[in-house]
This record gives C-alpha cells, sequence and structure tokens, in this order.
C-alpha cells in the first residue's frame, strides 16, 4: 500500500495531522516506513494466482498441484528433486490443466485417449473395445503409435488407473516376451 492509502486507514485524529507532500514529518516517514514493511507480503499475495497456474507456477508447485488434480501417482522426481511425467514437466503442466476436463471424461475411450496424448505428447492412440468388433467383452486393446514406444510403461500404467474398473487391457504392439531365465543354465 501506498502511504497515502495508509493514511485512509489511520484514525481520524491521527490522520489529520498529516500534511501531505510535506517532506520530514513524522508520520509521513512513519507511513514510508509501514510502505516498506508491506511491500513483501503485498508483492506474495500479488502472485498467489500464478502460484495456482499450472502453466506459470514453480516447477516445484507443480507436483504439489498434480496432487490436487489426483494424478500425481504418475508424478517421477527429476535428478534435482523437481516433479515430473518420463515424458517431461511440460506435459505434467498440461495434464494438471486439463484435469478437470480428463475427470469429466474418465471411463471413456475418448477420455483414455486424451489422457494418453497429454501425458505423452503422442498423438494416434487407439483404444478399441467390443463395440469396435476386435476384442472380447469387458476388454480394451490400446495402439501405441510407434514414437510412444518410450513411454510404454508409463501409457501402461495411465491405461491400468484409468480405464473402466471392469475391463481388462491389452497394449498393441504386445509387450515384448522376457528374456529366458538363465538360472539354472550350466
Amino acid at each position: 500500500m501506498r502511504p497515502a492509502e495508509i493514511a485512509t486507514l489511520l484514525p481520524g485524529v491521527i490522520g489529520r495531522t498529516r500534511t501531505p507532500g510535506a517532506a520530514g514529518d513524522v508520520l509521513s516517514a512513519l507511513l514510508m516506513a509501514m510502505e516498506a514493511m508491506h511491500r513483501p507480503c503485498e508483492d506474495v499475495l500479488s502472485r498467489v494466482p500464478d502460484l495456482f497456474a499450472p502453466q506459470v507456477t514453480d516447477d516445484a508447485m507443480v507436483g504439489f498441484l498434480a496432487g490436487w488434480a489426483d494424478v500425481d501417482r504418475y508424478v517421477r522426481n527429476d535428478h534435482d528433486g523437481t516433479p515430473t511425467l518420463p515424458s517431461g514437466l511440460g506435459h505434467l503442466r498440461q495434464l494438471v490443466s486439463l484435469s478437470v476436463e480428463l475427470s469429466r471424461r474418465r471411463g471413456t475411450k475418448a477420455g483414455l485417449k486424451l489422457f494418453l496424448e497429454v501425458a505423452t505428447g503422442v498423438t494416434g492412440f487407439v483404444v478399441l473395445d467390443e463395440r469396435d468388433g476386435v476384442t472380447p467383452p469387458f476388454h480394451l486393446v490400446v495402439r501405441l503409435p510407434a514414437d510412444a514406444e518410450p513411454f510404454r510403461d508409463l501409457v501402461r500404467e495411465i491405461v491400468a488407473a484409468e480405464r473402466p474398473a471392469h475391463m481388462t487391457f491389452n497394449l498393441d504392439p504386445p509387450d515384448p516376451p522376457l528374456p529366458p531365465s538363465t538360472l539354472g543354465a550350466t
């Protein structure tokens, strides 16, 4: 607050002793000191809206917002402790920004596809179910575009959590087979 604004909050008997523009009077000096004391708090308060805007807030705050948006189960901590997704912090920011829309569409093929595209930054996912005539009842097939292969583990984790609870799923192309065990080999 400016000294003139602070002066309007003073009791009338004190405010009447103020001479605006007068240099060196005690009340003006006091008002300037009060302004300096309020400035740090006012600076913080002026930035409050930015704290809750995932696209502009500090990196560490994005992880906190991800918890509010219920997408923190996909968050990993970067080498310096910054919360992020395997696909990058920018995708986490976008995921938090779209969390209301994703929640509204949860349990639908379109919602799952949108979630995967936002979380990985890759387009072209295809989600198939029995209505498409290619899967057994209560089963999803999620076709990964080639560019999504580096995020296969994240995709599997997202599909497992975001699909309708009564449905099973598999990824296409399927996970590569595990190498044969070398235990017991001579």
